[in-house]
């Protein structure tokens, strides 16, 4: 489920339904379910930070340098 959520952008509810869908008998216990829940916070909150950074221009300057051509 860890690997769904992290590779695949997925919550802990939709992992567990995709891998039950592959394995019916998959039944995580609460602890599991915790882990999985923090995890999501975790990969949440990583992802809404990876959104407010700048890119970077295309000569890997952060943030971007300033066009040389027009200085």
């Amino acid at each position: 489920a860890a690997y769904l959520m992290a590779h695949h952008g997925i919550g802990h509810r939709a992992a567990l339904a995709t891998l039950r869908m592959a394995r019916p008998i998959i039944r995580p216990n609460r602890r599991q379910l915790r882990q999985l829940q923090a995890y999501e916070q975790i990969l949440t909150r990583r992802r809404r930070s990876n959104q407010s950074t700048p890119p970077a221009d295309d000569r890997g300057y952060w943030p971007p340098a300033p066009d040389t051509q027009t200085l």
